[in-house]
């Protein structure tokens, strides 16, 4: 049997289809109105996005107490 050779792709290819993998199960996530994960760029920190939109931020020595901002 015959092996066929895979296509070499590129990294900046394989970072693409990651990042579409990514967003894909995201948005599936959203419709199936399921929690998704974020990331927070400003305040580098990442957090749980509900349904309903508000944001859950994890316990830190920053945020002693569950912190939810309501978008």
């Amino acid at each position: 049997m015959i092996v066929p050779e895979y296509e070499q792709i590129s990294e900046e290819e394989e970072l693409f289809r990651m990042q579409e993998a990514i967003r894909m199960a995201k948005e599936k996530s959203r419709i199936m109105k399921k929690t998704t994960c974020e990331y927070d760029e400003e305040k580098g920190v990442a957090y749980l996005l509900f349904p309903d939109g508000h944001r859950e931020y994890p316990l830190s020595e920053n945020n002693p107490s569950h912190s939810s901002t309501k978008i």
